[in-house]
């Protein structure tokens, strides 16, 4: 549950350009990103999101269509708490072009004066991957956290109506590098093996994802019903 609205969290406020707009309960259950200055800790920078953007007001924030396509592909047990890995499809989140207002092209994409195309190539294209460390032992949780939720959280609402978070919190989380920025402690992060298994978990495979990141469309990809959305009343 906490790595469902962490993630959601963390991708709509990056969307929207303002961090008031994360689920009830994220800021208690994450800490200030450290800064991202000199050989600094790749996981500990990028905890919330917006670290990029900290200048940004959410006037620059632009309207978004189609879905984002979220899968966790790995839980993982560490000493005080578990490691998630989850994969995230960029490819069929889309905007308006800045060049064709009448036109979407996907965020994945590149818009240039020869068209529009991926980002990057491989199996990775228009996909990322994300590891996320949780416990429920971290000093900086308060005694009066809520109790985790434990019921099934699913119905047609795009967001709880509640904290989810319960008394978890997010100690580390990176979707490029993990350690040191620099030096024989930094680790690759993700792996290719990563990658390839994030690319074989989405909806679409990789020529589907690059058809769509490729060209002007008409209209956006059709986002139907929240899956597995939220309660639309709090449980």
């Amino acid at each position: 549950m906490a790595v469902r609205a962490y993630v959601e969290s963390y991708e709509i406020a990056n969307m929207t350009f303002d961090i008031d707009n994360v689920y009830p309960g994220f800021l208690r259950a994450t800490p200030e990103n450290q800064p991202a200055t000199g050989n600094y800790t790749t996981e500990l920078a990028d905890i919330r999101p917006l670290w990029v953007y900290a200048r940004s007001e959410p006037p620059e924030g632009v309207e978004h269509f189609g879905f984002n396509a979220n899968h966790l592909l790995e839980l993982a047990p560490l000493d005080d708490g578990y490691s998630a890995i989850v994969c995230t499809g960029w490819y069929s989140n889309f905007i308006k072009s800045a060049a064709r207002p009448d036109a979407y092209i996907s965020v994945s994409s590149r818009e240039a004066t020869d068209g529009v195309a991926p980002q990057s190539t491989g199996p990775g294209s228009g996909v990322s991957v994300r590891r996320i460390d949780f416990t429920q032992h971290d000093p900086r949780v308060p005694t009066n956290a809520p109790t985790p939720v434990t019921n099934p959280q699913r119905g047609p609402a795009p967001a709880p109506q509640i904290d989810v978070f319960g008394n978890w919190f997010v100690s580390a989380s990176s979707s490029s590098g993990w350690g040191p920025l620099s030096g024989p402690n930094a680790k690759d992060f993700p792996t290719p093996d990563l990658v390839q298994r994030c690319s074989d978990a989405m909806p679409d495979n990789e020529s589907q994802r690059v058809e769509m990141m490729t060209g002007y469309k008409e209209q956006p990809p059709p986002h139907g019903d929240a899956v597995p959305g939220w309660p639309q009343k709090a449980e």
